[in-house]
């Protein structure tokens, strides 16, 4: 892939330079091909970006620049270039959601158009208790709203290993601290990081001074540095990056590609646990001075609705590490953030700072297009799906099923996570050296409800047999009923004799939920609706 000799960036009115004099900066390469096209990957559509770069390729590194880029597409196009842009989101759209296209191909002789590639962004997911929370940061720059943690790469060797720009700026932008007995300064450990260790940075630790300049008393100096494990969950994209001939290929992140920002950024979502008591700080950093910004967390068993909302209203809001409820969000946000703003005309001008307040609400308490986006596909992912669910219905259950029944398994097991149904389900939870008797025993015990899945298949296997024995005999022992059985053909039925014949004496039939026409859509929703009725104790199975 070749840029057009006909399309400058290294003119004045721009001011790109070539790729290899630009290293330790916020490194943005002008790309105008590359390829993108949607493909499966660990159970879910996903995405595979191809990208190739080369040392004399233009790149800018500056944040207004980005503007002069945006001017520029604009006098090529003859148009607005929101309305250049609005027209590139439709046709990236219709490969990364509606599926209408496989293909995503940069406009060639029509229309002009460029990427920056890359940022690396994470989106942390913080668990506190048995809830968990979406971190995001308040922002006050266009585009306004509630954002990931993100940023440029730094280096040539970020922009082929973007995760390395990842865990930077989810390190660099969230401190954690606990100011109990003992004092802890969390320092984030990635359980996927290859090179292992805590990451270290100078803005790290200038961060963590500035911050310690601020606190009257009980700074952050005195605190023992402490590891805090970072789980990283599977994205269903990839990514191949090729540099002067050599490639990288990452698998599990996520592509988060829109054209209002005209920016390619690489994500990954990182999950990890902390006390109630602990405080969230902005560890980022501009001209010197710390950014301070607002940080909420929004409980991500409310996805769907803060997707829909104009106004996205934080659970609980952090602000100088102190952590208010959400209905100090709008004080917090626009008239204490304002304040610390004001006071520092290095970071933000006065031009700035009321060109922000300007916008509607649902602009300044919005969501950042990338945020949107990861949001978006996040719920749809089946990691996603599961941590929905536990914060959910508060409902939990064991499906029990033989291997000849997987593919009808998946199904369920996809959609009831979809109705907020927590569910053990031995392909995705049955870990590596576990001992599978006494594993399936636990999650038994520790669920709320079994389901089994009967077929000729099921009602001939001894794991089954175990399973559904164990389910009564933990209702005998709770006084209610664990065991929701449903069908998928006909042999529950017709057995003359067996534990399935006496399941099915025991249910006289009317308790066994009908999927026997699971194949087809309609049937399956009426009986998914049911199941999930009964499994919620509003209803029954059949």
């Amino acid at each position: 892939m070749e840029q057009q000799e006909d399309f400058d960036w290294f003119d004045e009115s721009v001011g790109a330079v070539e790729l290899k004099t630009a290293e330790n900066t916020c490194l943005q390469v002008l790309l105008e091909d590359f390829e993108l096209s949607a493909k499966g990957f660990s159970g879910n559509k996903g995405l595979h970006l191809r990208v190739d770069l080369a040392g004399d390729m233009p790149t800018i590194r500056r944040r207004e620049q980005r503007h002069l880029v945006k001017a520029r597409i604009a006098e090529l196009n003859n148009v607005a270039f929101e309305t250049v842009a609005r027209d590139e989101q439709k046709l990236l759209e219709a490969v990364v959601f509606t599926g209408e296209s496989q293909v995503y191909s940069p406009p060639k002789d029509e229309r002009r158009f460029v990427f920056r590639y890359a940022s690396g962004g994470a989106l942390p997911i913080a668990k506190i208790g048995k809830q968990h929370f979406f971190c995001l940061f308040y922002r006050d720059v266009e585009p306004w709203g509630w954002n990931i943690a993100n940023g440029s790469c730094d280096t040539v060797s970020e922009l082929r290993n973007p995760v390395d720009a990842v865990r930077r700026e989810f390190a660099e932008e969230l401190i954690v601290l606990h100011r109990g007995d003992p004092g802890k300064d969390f320092q984030f450990q990635w359980a996927d990081d290859s090179k292992g260790g805590r990451l270290n940075h100078p803005v790290f630790f200038e961060a963590r001074r500035l911050w310690d300049e601020r606190f009257m008393e009980g700074g952050i100096e005195g605190l023992d540095p402490t590891p805090l494990p970072v789980r990283s969950l599977p994205g269903p994209d990839s990514l191949a990056i090729e540099i002067d001939g050599d490639e990288k290929i990452h698998h599990n992140v996520f592509l988060n590609i829109n054209a209002a920002d005209f920016g390619i950024e690489i994500d990954k979502i990182g999950v990890f646990e902390i006390g109630h008591d602990c405080e969230l700080l902005d560890g980022e950093i501009v001209d010197g001075r710390l950014l301070n910004r607002p940080i909420g967390l929004f409980d991500i068993g409310r996805v769907d609705e803060i997707l829909q909302a104009e106004v996205q209203v934080p659970d609980w809001i952090f602000f100088r590490g102190i952590c208010s409820g959400g209905a100090a969000f709008e004080k917090v946000t626009t008239q204490d953030f304002r304040q610390h703003l004001e006071k520092q005309p290095r970071i933000r001008t006065e031009e700035k700072i009321e060109k922000w307040l300007a916008q509607s609400p649902s602009v300044r308490h919005g969501l950042c297009p990338v945020t949107r986006q990861i949001l978006d596909r996040f719920r749809g992912t089946d990691a996603g799906l599961k941590l929905i669910s536990k914060s959910g219905s508060g409902v939990s259950c064991f499906i029990s099923h033989a291997t000849a029944d997987l593919q009808f398994a998946q199904l369920l097991h996809k959609d009831l996570l979809k109705n907020g149904i927590s569910c053990w389900f031995a392909p995705e939870d049955m870990m590596i050296g576990d001992h599978i008797m006494q594993t399936v025993n636990e999650a038994i015990r520790l669920h709320d409800k079994v389901v089994v899945i009967l077929s000729t298949a099921s009602i001939e296997s001894t794991w089954v047999e175990h399973e559904v024995s164990r389910a009564l005999d933990g209702s005998a022992k709770r006084g209610r009923n664990l065991l929701f059985p449903i069908r998928i053909d006909d042999a529950v039925m017709e057995c003359p004799s067996g534990w399935a014949n006496e399941l099915r004496t025991k249910q006289n039939g009317q308790y066994i939920g009908d999927f026997t026409n699971w194949k087809d859509a309609e049937s399956y929703d009426v009986a998914l609706k049911k199941l999930v009725l009964a499994l919620q104790g509003e209803g029954q199975a059949s």
